[in-house]
């Protein structure tokens, strides 16, 4: 089951996404719950009560609290990376500040049931992507970790060391096998021995990304011409 918000304080605005967002769900037989706030004031009170959803579908400019500041309090106070956060406004001038709440998607007013369908195909996708499992050998065991836990791997000498959530795991390897078990919308390869997952990085600047873990690690030269790329991408 999914459990769907969606944010705006336009009514109408509302009343459209709803109905994509239902046509969608129903068409693809998905069980979900959805509600609509039009504030980001009161979403945000109901999420401070103990509530959670999958999936925001928020507005940018909205009076009193705005989208980008909700969306600060999801990924810092909160401390929340799991909630999808897609972002709507009838302007495209937020790329910046869009990187620190690090949303899947990025959707200009007025939009069509097309691109709606688009971005829920991808997040759809992600979320159950971060629900599997990244498979690995270590001292002659199977063992796994689920890729939304990971944050990034480094190689030295044939050696990986896979940094997640929890802590260090150690295993032999290559990172270019291991690229092609990943999904390469979001690890990202930034140096010959280093790939990170965007989805657990914070700050993003032309030669080194912060990690939530605030960990910087360096994009070196090869890479950071198409790392600035995918940055732009993951917001068009």
């Amino acid at each position: 089951m999914l459990s769907i918000a969606i944010c705006d304080d336009e009514k109408d605005i509302c009343s459209s996404l709803e109905n994509y967002v239902e046509k969608y769900l129903k068409n693809r037989n998905i069980q979900y719950d959805l509600d609509v706030f039009y504030s980001a004031d009161l979403l945000c009170k109901y999420i401070a009560d103990g509530n959670s959803f999958d999936i925001v579908f928020m507005d940018i400019e909205m009076k009193g609290l705005s989208g980008i500041e909700l969306g600060m309090i999801f990924r810092d106070d909160m401390q929340n990376e799991t909630t999808k956060i897609i972002y709507i406004s009838w302007q495209n001038l937020y790329a910046m500040d869009l990187f620190k709440v690090r949303p899947v998607d990025f959707i200009i007013k007025p939009f069509t049931e097309d691109r709606i369908f688009e971005v829920l195909d991808t997040t759809v996708k992600l979320i159950k992507h971060e629900s599997g499992y990244f498979i690995y050998q270590c001292r002659g065991e199977r063992e796994k970790v689920k890729f939304m836990e990971i944050m990034y791997f480094l190689s030295s000498n044939r050696k990986v060391y896979m940094h997640t959530l929890d802590g260090e795991i150690e295993f032999h390897g290559k990172l270019d096998e291991i690229m092609k078990r990943v999904d390469k919308r979001y690890f990202w390869r930034i140096h010959k021995s280093c790939i990170v997952n965007y989805m657990q990085a914070k700050k993003f600047e032309y030669v080194r990304i912060t990690m939530n873990n605030n960990k910087v690690l360096s994009i070196s030269q090869k890479y950071r011409v198409d790392t600035r790329n995918r940055q732009i991408e993951m917001l068009i």
